[in-house]
C-alpha cells in the first residue's frame, strides 16, 4: 500500500488502488514468498485478464464471474484442466492476498469505495486435481507395466546377443532399441 497515501483525493481511485494492489502482490510474490519474476508475471497476466473479461474490479468480483470465465476457455478455447487449474489458482493466490488483513486491502476498499473483496473460489466452483496425468494420450507417461517390459524386453536381447557371442553386448544394456 505504499502507492496510497491517506488523505490525498485521487482522480481515478479505483484504478490507482487496483495498481497498488497488483503492485502489492507482486512484491510480496518476489520478495515475500522469493518466487521467480516470471511466475509472477504469469499470475498477473491471468488477474488482468480476468479484471478485463469481468470488466470489475477485485472489489466487485462474485463467484458468478469466477463461473462465467471459466465455462468461456472450456466452450470456446478447449483449454487443458490443468491451464485452467492454474488461472483458478492465480486468482485464488490474489484473493488470499487482497483478504489477508496484514495487507489492509479490506480496510482501504471498505474506506473508498463502501465494499471490499471477498473469495470467489468454493469447493462448489474449484477445479480439482484429480488424477495422475491429465495430458493427451499421445503424450502420456509410459505406466510402471510398460516400462517393466520395455526393460525386460532389452534384457532378452542382451542375453541374445551374449549367447550368440555378438559384440555389443555392454552397449545394450545402456541403450534402448528405441533411441538406436
Amino acid at each position: 500500500m505504499l502507492e496510497l497515501v491517506s488523505g490525498v483525493h485521487l482522480l481515478h481511485p479505483e484504478d490507482a488502488v487496483l495498481v497498488a494492489m497488483l503492485s502489492g502482490w507482486a512484491r510480496q510474490q518476489l520478495g515475500g514468498r522469493g518466487l521467480q519474476p516470471g511466475t509472477g508475471e504469469g499470475r498477473r497476466r491471468v488477474i488482468e485478464t480476468f479484471r478485463r473479461f469481468t470488466n470489475e474490479y477485485p472489489w466487485r468480483w462474485t463467484a458468478a464471474h469466477i463461473d462465467e470465465w471459466m465455462a468461456d476457455p472450456v466452450m470456446r478455447h478447449n483449454r487443458a484442466k490443468s491451464t485452467l487449474r492454474n488461472c483458478q489458482g492465480a486468482i485464488s493466490l490474489c484473493m488470499d492476498y487482497l483478504l489477508n488483513p496484514v495487507h489492509g486491502w479490506v480496510e482501504v476498499c471498505l474506506e473508498r469505495f463502501g465494499t471490499h473483496p471477498t473469495p470467489i473460489l468454493h469447493d462448489g466452483n474449484r477445479r480439482e486435481h484429480l488424477v495422475d496425468y491429465e495430458g493427451g494420450e499421445e503424450r502420456r507417461p509410459m505406466t510402471r507395466e510398460e516400462c517393466q517390459l520395455l526393460f525386460d524386453h532389452i534384457d532378452d536381447r542382451v542375453e541374445r546377443m551374449i549367447k550368440r557371442g555378438r559384440k555389443g553386448a555392454l552397449t545394450a544394456y545402456r541403450t534402448p532399441p528405441c533411441s538406436r
